[in-house]
């Protein structure tokens, strides 16, 4: 690279690290150089091999190659956070699950009655047992015809 506006270019472009058209490039480096200038810019960092061009309809994009970015220890890190994720998300199924365990026992114990509950339903039904069964002493001398016969 030799002029000024191809340095522009390509630090404007590696620092975004994301595609721009000429216009974009002239108008984000505030008009520090010509329409004309980056356009040659860009079409000699293309020929150099510093950033890609893609040609969208009439329009061409360009976008500084991926290449510059390339770092060994960048993949092992994305390996890393990799398997950090899956096992993050391990613990959050595991944890989901001892959740829904938890929910569902829960339920199970608000559904069922409470002591204080169950005596009161229990000493109800034993008063109603009670009555009925003095009921049936009164009708324990009689004898029932069935009008059916």
């Amino acid at each position: 690279m030799s002029s000024a506006a191809e340095n522009a270019i390509l630090a404007y472009l590696m620092k975004q690290n994301r595609p721009y058209s000429a216009v974009d490039v002239f108008n984000n480096l505030h008009k520090e150089h010509g329409k004309t200038a980056i356009q040659k810019g860009l079409d000699v960092l293309v020929v150099v091999g510093k950033i890609r061009e893609k040609l969208y309809g009439k329009q061409k994009v360009y976008a500084v190659s991926q290449e510059a970015f390339d770092d060994p220890e960048l993949e092992s890190n994305v390996k890393q956070l990799d398997s950090q994720v899956a096992q993050l998300t391990t613990e959050l199924n595991e944890a989901t699950k001892s959740l829904r365990d938890s929910e569902a026992q829960l339920a199970s114990l608000v559904s069922t009655l409470s002591t204080v509950e169950a005596k009161e339903i229990l000493a109800k039904v034993s008063e109603e047992t009670n009555k009925l069964e003095e009921k049936l002493q009164k009708y324990a001398g009689y004898t029932f015809v069935n009008w059916k016969d």
